[in-house]
């Protein structure tokens, strides 16, 4: 079986999210994880294994010191970029998380009703996934430039996100990046503000 090189627990539960079959979200999966060392030698210190019915997913995580998912305003996917997801993935999770995460915030205002702790900690997280997202997305862009530059046709993957950005480049673009990212931060600590609630 295939060994996949994760960045940390974080990015190999959204990987899973984006490409297993079976199962759905973090909680799910994790009930099919089991952890072991690595063979002394070996390309990383943990073998992360995911046996969902009907397919198995093996994840090798590096050994610590490596990205943790503690930062309050968003989930940290590990460091560089990743090898596992390319940018119209980082999107496409971006784009999904962040309409729901900011139609629950709309919800709640609009009914008017304080979220309880697990209402809560399930929209910051949203918004949390869809900043780390963003961060992971702006990390395949030009150092320096504009705006209006954009993630380069080469750093995707597949023929669909290469098409994607052709026909509109406008998700990619350094300045629309940039916006979500702050918007997203926004949203969440006005959010937490209102709530008195904590980062999930």
């Amino acid at each position: 079986m295939t060994e996949l090189a994760a960045r940390n627990e974080a990015e190999a539960y959204l990987y899973l999210e984006l490409r297993a079959t079976e199962g759905e979200g973090r909680t799910e999966h994790s009930r099919s994880t089991e952890f072991e060392p690595y063979p002394q030698g070996g390309p990383g210190a943990t073998r992360m294994r995911c046996a969902l019915p009907g397919e198995e997913y093996v994840f090798v995580l590096p050994a610590p010191p490596y990205a943790q998912d503690h930062r309050p305003d968003a989930v940290d996917y590990g460091p560089g970029r990743s090898t596992l997801l390319d940018p119209l993935d980082w999107f496409t999770v971006e784009a999904g998380y962040a309409q729901g995460g900011a139609g629950a915030v709309r919800a709640l205002a609009e009914s008017g009703e304080t979220p309880g702790e697990r209402e809560s900690a399930a929209v910051s997280r949203m918004l949390r996934i869809a900043a780390g997202a963003a961060d992971q997305l702006a990390r395949y862009l030009p150092e320096g430039g504009s705006p209006g530059d954009a993630v380069p046709a080469g750093a995707f993957l597949t023929q669909e996100g290469r098409d994607l950005r052709s026909a509109d480049s406008w998700p990619f673009e350094r300045g629309r990046i940039d916006q979500a990212r702050a918007d997203y931060r926004a949203l969440l600590a006005e959010f937490l503000d209102g709530t008195g609630g904590r980062p999930a």
